[in-house]
């Protein structure tokens, strides 16, 4: 599989805990790096998604893997 980002036909998916120690990916510019991100803000997540935020960490990928990914033309 190619890597996600610039160039990538792959679309990169993005999850962040709103209460993460880490920045907001959208307000510190970094979904700039990613051509056609999706951005998924988790409420009452922290750092770690999967254990705050389960439930919808499971049904957040299970809709991004079932949708269409855009293809590259040739």
């Amino acid at each position: 599989m190619p890597p996600c980002g610039r160039g990538s036909p792959v679309q990169p998916l993005l999850m962040w805990g709103d209460e993460s120690f880490l920045s907001d990916p959208e307000a510190a510019g970094l979904l700039a790096h990613f051509k056609g991100v999706e951005l998924q803000k988790i409420a009452g997540a922290g750092h770690w998604l999967h254990h705050d935020r389960l439930d919808v960490v499971l049904a957040s990928l299970r809709r991004f893997l079932d949708a269409p990914q855009p293809t590259q033309g040739r």
